[in-house]
């Protein structure tokens, strides 16, 4: 993976960005909230 990375310094960085928790917490809540939200009106309906 490291050669890779290093032809593509955008693929690495891209890379990173995923990692970062600071990225994906959000979208991780947002998913959560919308998933969570979709079951409950499902068990009323």
């Amino acid at each position: 993976m490291a050669g890779i990375s290093r032809k593509y310094p955008m693929l690495r960085r891209s890379h990173a960005m995923w990692v970062s928790r600071r990225v994906w917490q959000p979208r991780l809540v947002f998913w959560a909230g919308a998933i969570s939200i979709g079951l409950i009106s499902v068990l009323f309906a």
